[in-house]
């Protein structure tokens, strides 16, 4: 019975100290989607997230990934994510970041429609200018033949 009292007091304080230092964050990231055999075109996206505590937080992103063509065809790259993000704080102002996560692509051409999905994983530096806006630099790889490179801006609520 003690054992059960220690337990709900531990996880007590566990859980005000997560909802304690947990924040709500939005940003943009502009960057590069380089697809095997098309090139490289430029992206741009939108996320928000959640810090659940100063290691770990939860992501959902849209992002334009950019139009690629070929002399026979156009196609037109957007995708939505959801992610887990851990991080490791190197200094008050630096950390490393790491993300896993499920993307779904929309594959619009000229005279096609078509989607995929898939399991996506990245890293990246982030840099706090202040305690609520940071400047993050990305690599994303989201299939087996695309990856990105984004810089963004995010504010912290």
């Amino acid at each position: 019975m003690k054992s059960i009292q220690l337990a709900a007091v531990a996880l007590a304080f566990f859980g005000t100290a997560l909802s304690a230092s947990a924040q709500t964050y939005v940003g943009g990231d502009v960057g590069t989607t380089s697809l095997d055999g098309f090139g490289d075109e430029t992206s741009y996206g939108l996320y928000i997230g959640h810090e659940f505590n100063t290691f770990m937080a939860g992501e959902v992103a849209y992002r334009k990934m950019g139009r690629f063509e070929t002399p026979t065809a156009s196609v037109r790259l957007n995708m939505a994510q959801v992610s887990a993000v851990g991080s490791l704080p190197i200094t008050d102002t630096f950390k490393l970041f790491g993300r896993i996560g499920y993307g779904f692509v929309n594959v619009s051409g000229t005279s096609s429609y078509d989607a995929d999905h898939g399991f996506i994983y990245g890293a990246g530096l982030q840099f706090n200018v202040t305690n609520n806006v940071g400047i993050r630099a990305e690599y994303t790889r989201i299939a087996s033949d695309a990856d990105q490179v984004n810089l963004g801006v995010n504010y912290k609520f």
